[in-house]
């Protein structure tokens, strides 16, 4: 992520993989490059792991197929044809080990990702989600709730939040992505402010 994307957002990409480290597990993650400097001596003796998680960061799920996430080109790609059970066992796993259990909910709730305005991915940014709110309120008499940011939420409380509702409306983006834990049956709607397939390669194949 220092390589791609430079010294401030590779700092975000760090603080993350720290903070939802422990979805996976109980232990410390350390990168390869700092555990052989640390670990490994001048003489760089081979290491042996009882399990290693290796990927490609953001670029894996799209599976290297070089269309910036869906933005640069109208290609629809189907690498995640086949991976339904992959993404919801995937979810199941996270839900145990923070200790959130899976049970559907026994009523209709929403939730909106409103992106702040002040995004530095602004031209993402969909207007009117708040106006929206209110008319669900009062049309549906439906529970909404809406986050301008998920930033200082912890994860547990957004996985919690998502799995116990019914719907998710969302403009696309990283804040679209805790769309994952929502249960089954339940449907997630996609608002763009321009047209292209953006995280289509993903979010087509969910459960």
């Amino acid at each position: 992520q220092l390589k791609n994307w430079g010294p401030v957002q590779g700092k975000k990409c760090m603080f993350r993989y720290k903070q939802l480290s422990h979805l996976f597990t109980a232990n410390e993650v350390i990168t390869v490059k700092n555990y052989t400097r640390d670990m490994g001596g001048r003489n760089h003796h081979p290491i042996c792991f009882r399990k290693v998680a290796a990927g490609m960061g953001m670029l894996a799920d799209h599976c290297e197929d070089g269309i910036g996430h869906g933005r640069k080109s109208n290609t629809r790609h189907d690498c995640n044809q086949g991976r339904q059970a992959t993404l919801y066992n995937f979810r199941r796993y996270v839900m145990h080990n923070i200790g959130i259990r899976d049970v559907l909910p026994k009523k209709n709730r929403v939730i909106i990702w409103d992106r702040d305005v002040k995004d530095y991915k602004a031209e993402r940014k969909i207007f009117g989600l708040s106006k929206l709110k209110k008319r669900i309120e009062e049309s549906l008499n439906i529970e909404v709730m809406l986050f301008v940011t998920w930033h200082g939420k912890p994860i547990k409380y957004q996985i919690k939040e998502m799995s116990r509702s019914t719907i998710f409306i969302t403009g696309p983006g990283s804040g679209s992505f805790i769309s994952w834990f929502l249960p089954r049956g339940s449907t997630q709607i996609r608002l763009y402010p321009e047209w292209f397939k953006m995280e289509w390669f993903l979010f087509n194949y969910m459960p």
